[in-house]
């Protein structure tokens, strides 16, 4: 077996990597799992460590083994950033560029992997193909990666040779393991078989639970080796199923594709050189972009980032084709001009603290808000007023140290003090509050409306300024019990009790979005998917409970949408490239499309009312009956994002709104029974 075709099979499975990603970040929708591509990089890149190692008689040359990796790496990224924050400075919303800019910080100091896991919830969204350094993570990882073997191969002077290989394996299995904590634990539920209690997925963007994969790669050698071709093309063939089907796969393969994918290039890697199916990966296009893969990897990202932000999303196939051709170009001439280069460490130092004081500028200034295109940038929705708390002893608050409503952003652990820190006033103050409003932030959003309509009333009321849900909310990163466990639940529920000057309570959810959660947990952590039934239980469970204490239940549903995530940021985008008169069409939302989108909704909502646990009423009504809900009007934002109404925005909707809630509050509940077959919540 030859050196040249040796190498050249690992360099078209490199460019067959880089395609997929590519592919993946250009259009998620039709190659949703193209980011199994990073995981052949990955594997490739174990199995020329270890391949190196061997080589080299199982000595490393740390002083060597840094010239010629991490060093390697580091000048590219470095120039990347300086690059990407300077095209930044051009083609961002400040938002955005402040963004940026920490991401950037993060990417120079090889920790963004990190940073994206406590920031960035869903890799997916197309919002975060709008972050030109999202990619950054695989870097960091690689870089950790590479330190972690360069440590290794210091220790490994000092540990016995077969201790040495048994703690390889044991790492790459707790890898694994780690990695797969949450499928397996789900797989034990599935069962019904002892398991921990685990209600979210081990990031992808953490290094630990990618170990195992170039690890895999040095496992590569100790395949055997066949001189037969019929058995290596087999072997070949299996290879490429197993690496390319998972990522061309339509259904769900996220959670359970990689193994496959690793166990694929392994094969590839190792029984390709003998196979009859060698020129398959080393024909010129893949192995010329095989060879500049690594810049192609780092350029092709900002390219699609700046490409969505400047021309609102990718839509066209020429766009596509732009993007691919603007790609390959700039990646061979960054191959060329920099990764191709030995660049100097004082060189590489000089440009690190340029790209580190470009980046910390951005991030300390907000995008630097005050400096570029200041009028544009200062157009910008009001925020919401929190000022008006309710005073002390507003209402009761008497739940023998049960009382455990915390403020948001506040210690879950530990009980607020007092009850004036999360309830803010709606209307007059002079009378005790008739009527509380709570929920997710679709209930903060609500506030202000609410608030003006019963000053209008001349009626009091009050908003609890916390994240109260009638089920689990989705598998938020952070502590999910903040958002809703039983004890909160029932102690909501006891609070209402002991508070019956309460006569109304109205409820504002993002109703849409809990029914579209990939899961409901329940109050002991066990989960199943999401279905209509289930959310309609949860919901009936805890208005029900609500009704019971003689208490009428009004529901706010649903919430006017957009398609814009960012409303602001598509007007001041649109004035930044000089487009005016601007097109509303995309910040707009009829009744008719509110509707449509929310057909799963009405229905469920509407049998709660007949069945008469609740009264609804309907944002849609306060919409133009004919025309849009024009969301942007003489500088004035009604809509601060694709689902929350500005203050503004909340006042001219619930003024709409008025003929509906006025005869609602008006009349106080006679008193009713609980509703048979009620379920409690969670339950």
């Amino acid at each position: 077996m030859s050196t040249k075709p040796f190498y050249n099979h690992i360099a078209g499975l490199r460019g067959i990597a880089i395609i997929l990603v590519i592919l993946f970040h250009l259009n998620a929708t039709c190659f949703p799992h193209g980011f199994f591509g990073v995981d052949i990089f990955l594997v490739v890149s174990g199995y020329l460590l270890f391949l190196s190692f061997i080589r080299s008689g199982q000595q490393l040359n740390l002083k060597d083994f840094v010239t010629k990796k991490i060093l390697r790496i580091f000048p590219p990224l470095v120039i990347l950033v300086l690059l990407g924050m300077t095209a930044g400075l051009f083609f961002q919303d400040f938002e955005d560029l402040a963004y940026t800019a920490r991401t950037g910080e993060h990417t120079l100091e090889c920790t963004i992997n990190n940073y994206l896991r406590k920031t960035q919830e869903d890799y997916f969204a197309p919002k975060s193909l709008e972050t030109p350094f999202l990619h950054m993570w695989y870097m960091a990882v690689t870089i950790h990666i590479y330190a972690l073997f360069a440590i290794g191969g210091v220790l490994y002077r000092f540990i016995p040779r077969k201790a040495a290989l048994i703690l390889l394996w044991l790492i790459g299995l707790a890898s694994f393991g780690y990695g797969y904590s949450y499928q397996l634990s789900t797989l034990l539920q599935s069962l019904h078989l002892p398991s921990w209690n685990q209600i979210t997925t081990i990031s992808h963007y953490s290094t630990l639970p990618r170990l195992w994969e170039p690890l895999a790669g040095g496992a590569i050698l100790l395949l055997p080796l066949t001189s037969s071709r019929p058995k290596a093309t087999l072997l070949t063939l299996l290879g490429l199923a197993a690496a390319l089907l998972p990522a061309l796969y339509p259904g769900d393969a996220a959670g359970y594709g990689v193994p496959a994918v690793v166990l694929g290039t392994m094969l590839i890697i190792r029984y390709m050189p003998e196979s009859s199916l060698m020129p398959l990966l080393s024909n010129k296009f893949l192995l010329w972009v095989g060879g500049i893969s690594f810049s192609l990897y780092l350029v092709h990202m900002p390219i699609i980032a700046f490409f969505r932000i400047w021309y609102q999303g990718i839509t066209e196939w020429s766009d596509y084709a732009i993007i691919l051709s603007l790609s390959l170009i700039l990646g061979w001439l960054f191959w060329f001009l920099v990764e191709k280069r030995k660049i100097a460490i004082s060189a590489t130092i000089v440009m690190w603290l340029a790209a580190f004081m470009l980046c910390y500028a951005g991030k300390k200034t907000n995008g630097f808000k005050e400096y570029l295109f200041t009028e544009i940038n200062s157009i910008e929705a009001t925020p919401y007023d929190h000022s008006q708390k309710c005073p002390a002893g507003t209402l009761s608050n008497k739940l023998d140290n049960r009382y455990i409503l915390y403020a948001d952003g506040a210690d879950p652990s530990k009980p607020a003090p007092e009850s004036d820190k999360i309830l803010l006033q709606m209307g007059i103050r002079s009378q005790q509050p008739s009527v509380l409003l709570m929920g997710d932030s679709h209930a903060m959003m609500a506030h202000s409306g609410l608030h003006q309509l019963f000053q209008n009333m001349e009626i009091s009321g009050a908003y609890l300024h916390n994240i109260v849900l009638p089920f689990w909310d989705k598998e938020f990163h952070m502590n999910a019990e903040y958002f809703s466990n039983r004890t909160k639940a029932e102690a909501i529920m006891a609070w209402l009790e002991a508070n019956p000057c309460i006569t109304h309570v109205i409820i504002g959810q993002y109703w849409l979005s809990r029914l579209n959660e990939p899961s409901f947990i329940h109050w002991d952590h066990t989960r199943e998917p999401m279905t209509p039934e289930l959310l309609n239980t949860a919901i009936r469970g805890f208005i029900g409970r609500i009704h019971a204490m003689n208490k009428r239940v009004i529901l706010l549903a649903p919430a006017p949408l957009l398609t814009t995530p960012n409303p602001m940021k598509y007007v001041r985008h649109a004035l930044r490239r000089g487009l005016t008169p601007i097109n509303t069409a995309p910040i707009s939302c009829t009744r008719e499309s509110m509707r449509e989108r929310n057909k799963e909704i009405y229905p469920m909502l509407r049998k709660m009312e007949e069945d008469g646990l609740c009264a609804i009423v309907d944002p849609s009504e306060g919409l133009p009956e004919e025309g849009a809900f024009e969301i942007y009007r003489n500088g004035v934002f009604l809509m601060k994002d694709d689902n929350h109404l500005t203050p503004e925005g909340s006042v001219y909707l619930f003024e709409r709104l008025r003929p509906q809630l006025e005869q609602l509050l008006r009349n106080t509940p006679a008193a009713t029974p609980p509703v048979a077959g009620t379920p409690t919540p969670g339950n």
